[in-house]
């Protein structure tokens, strides 16, 4: 994991910070680069999805985004 923190850090996807509770610690964020790329990769997985569910209706995908939303949650509550 240090290594692909690094490496975004690198890239300038991520900026790393001091944490203002312990100075011991640092802190990951987003950087620019990194919120920009996330926005493309939302705005990709949209796409993606409106070509998988060409043709349904619009109460079938809600339905869908529901039912994934609550596998999320299930899968979440699992881990803990």
């Amino acid at each position: 994991m240090s290594r692909l923190v690094k490496g975004a850090t690198e890239d300038g996807y991520l900026a790393m910070e001091v944490s203002r509770t312990d100075g011991r610690r640092r802190e990951a964020s987003l950087a620019d680069e990194g919120r920009a790329l996330l926005e493309q990769a939302h705005h990709w997985q949209e796409r993606v999805f409106d070509r998988l569910t060409e043709g349904w209706s619009a109460e079938r995908r809600r339905e869908f985004h529901r039912s994934m939303r609550d596998l999320m949650e299930r899968s979440r509550n699992q881990e803990t």
